[in-house]
């Protein structure tokens, strides 16, 4: 719990500090190293086996390097590269989001995941279409990571009951 934190604090503290920082790289770094302890945690709750874990948690970090791949292919104006990598991304997503319907243990914690993990690629669509300015992006990037982090540990320390 400590880490998703950190992660994010170190990113925030970096977005802050810089005159021009690489935003899409501290984003996308941010996400790579927490996305899979918040879904582990969602994991643990269910007891999921550990072979079906690490294959969640693989497409998890698939779907997260296709989005920066996405990314950087749409800031070089390579869309047809990045619009493949964006689909790819969002395939990566649709096994983790069936594992995460299936569960019993945790289902404020599924619906804040579902719900913030499947605005990300909303925004990315937006941000590539030139429907918001990458301030924009940035800032719904910064609400949705808020609401997701913040949110799974509460909610984490609420179905533990040490909340």
């Amino acid at each position: 719990l400590v880490s998703i934190s950190g992660i994010s604090a170190l990113k925030y503290v970096y977005l802050s500090g810089s005159e021009s920082p690489d935003r899409q790289k501290a984003h996308y770094l941010s996400w790579f190293l927490t996305t899979p302890i918040m879904l582990w945690l969602i994991f643990s709750l269910n007891h999921l086996s550990l072979e079906n874990m690490t294959l969640m948690i693989l497409l998890n970090q698939l779907m997260t390097v296709s989005g920066y791949f996405a990314a950087v292919d749409l800031e070089k104006g390579n869309e047809k590269s990045a619009w493949n990598w964006f689909w790819l991304g969002c395939f990566a997503f649709l096994p983790i989001v069936y594992q995460l319907l299936i569960f019993s243990e945790g289902f404020a914690l599924i619906v804040l995941t579902l719900i913030t993990w499947s605005a990300y690629p909303v925004v990315c669509w937006a941000d590539a279409e030139k429907l918001i300015s990458t301030d924009t992006r940035d800032i719904s990037y910064s609400f949705l990571d808020l609401t997701s982090k913040a949110g799974i540990v509460l909610l984490y320390l609420r179905e533990l009951k040490a909340l």
